[in-house]
């Protein structure tokens, strides 16, 4: 509500920006809340409605202790610092522009920030661990969210494609043009999110309220000889109709606010399975292999599917160490090739040998072929004997010669 004073526009926009949400539960949601408050401070701060920049440094120290986005704040503000800086440069005399004050002002809190990052355990390796994350090659390769966003996928459409060229179209026929701050994160963050999915995220936060604000003004004119049609004149009549809308936007902002608190609400843990009659888990988590292998205090190295790894991390750690599980950046490109190899090699046995595996706990499923084939292979073999399955995985014990 604060990019534009239109209702419809503004629900609209927010509509987009609700479809748009891909995350699951996992560290990264923590910086979406961040990012979004970077934003938020930085524009209130920019177009003089509100100065909160003093809470940013105090965010950045929960923001790197939490996730590696965190860069992504310091980017915000030198983006935000480096444009406006630009602007008053070019017209000392604007009054839109941040004044030379302010500048300096954001530039101390860009130095806080940077300086908050220092506040964890590893210091300044936490840089060190970004990079190492944004530039592993197994990622790049394996991992679906790193790939750049395709045009021929709705997921990519939503998340990306329909508001970069919906913001395009908005601002060839705006009356008013963007200034150089809103190119710069329009395009900029537009540019990050081309390379790879996970990035679009960033991309909608810095885009939406943009888009909202550049919508209400855009030049219908054009259009005007296509008020014949019933459906177009409908458009234009709650268009020109929005203008007289000026209600107390404050109750709506307050309606907003209620409802999104409901939703998280009832998507809380406490919540969600009475509401929604489902488990808090994901129904190919291996519950009840987990629960096996916990109760007879099993130990060995155990090989067993990605997609199990988190979930074992979580339920048998320390007993039990994963073999491979969503942070692929850690177990390196020549790792990755191995499993993928293991996965698919008719000769599996011969793969697994060099890591000592004494339990395979494989994926229960028909809808993959591979897993199922993986599955019946170690049962015909006489290295391997079942000593446990459920609707979800099949544990195997590796015989040894006294067996």
């Amino acid at each position: 509500m604060e990019a534009t004073d239109k209702v419809r526009i503004a629900a609209f926009v927010a509509f987009l920006a609700a479809i748009g949400n891909y995350s699951t539960v996992r560290p990264q949601t923590f910086s979406f809340f961040m990012f979004a408050a970077y934003s938020w401070a930085l524009s209130g701060y920019r177009f003089r409605r509100r100065d909160a920049l003093w809470t940013l440094p105090v965010l950045m120290i929960f923001w790197v202790n939490l996730h590696g986005a965190f860069v992504l704040g310091l980017g915000l503000v030198a983006i935000y610092a480096a444009t406006e800086g630009c602007r008053r440069f070019i017209d000392p005399q604007r009054t839109d522009a941040l004044t030379a004050a302010e500048l300096r002002k954001l530039l101390l809190v860009l130095l806080l920030c940077g300086l908050a990052t220092f506040i964890n355990p590893e210091t300044y390796k936490v840089y060190h661990y970004v990079y190492t994350v944004v530039t592993d090659p197994a990622s790049q390769q394996f991992v679906t969210e790193w790939q750049p966003p395709q045009v021929n996928q709705v997921l990519s459409i939503m998340l990306f494609y329909a508001p970069f060229f919906l913001g395009l179209l908005i601002f060839a026929y705006s009356r008013i043009k963007p200034d150089l701050t809103e190119i710069a994160l329009f395009f900029g963050f537009a540019v990050f999110a081309m390379m790879s999915t996970r990035n679009a995220a960033w991309f909608g936060t810095v885009a939406y309220p943009i888009l909202a604000r550049y919508l209400s003004i855009v030049d219908l004119q054009p259009l005007m000889t296509l008020r014949r049609f019933r459906a177009i004149d409908r458009f234009f009549r709650v268009s020109e109709g929005s203008s007289a809308e000026r209600p107390a936007y404050s109750r709506l902002n307050v309606v907003i606010a209620v409802l999104a608190i409901g939703v998280l609400l009832a998507q809380s843990p406490w919540i969600r399975p009475r509401l929604y009659k489902v488990p808090l888990w994901d129904k190919q988590t291996p519950v009840g292999a987990a629960e096996y292998i916990d109760q007879h205090g099993l130990a060995g190295n155990i090989f067993h599917p990605q997609i199990f790894g988190d979930y074992l991390i979580w339920r048998l750690w320390p007993q039990q160490r994963s073999f491979i599980d969503g942070r692929v950046h850690l177990f390196g490109l020549d790792f990755v090739k191995e499993y993928q190899l293991l996965l698919y090699a008719c000769r599996w046995e011969n793969v697994l040998s060099r890591w000592n595996i004494k339990y395979l706990l494989l994926h229960n499923t028909s809808d993959d072929e591979e897993a199922r084939k993986l599955v019946e292979s170690a049962r015909t073999s006489a290295l391997w004997k079942q000593v446990y399955e459920d609707d979800v995985a099949v544990l195997f014990e590796k015989v040894t010669p006294s067996q």
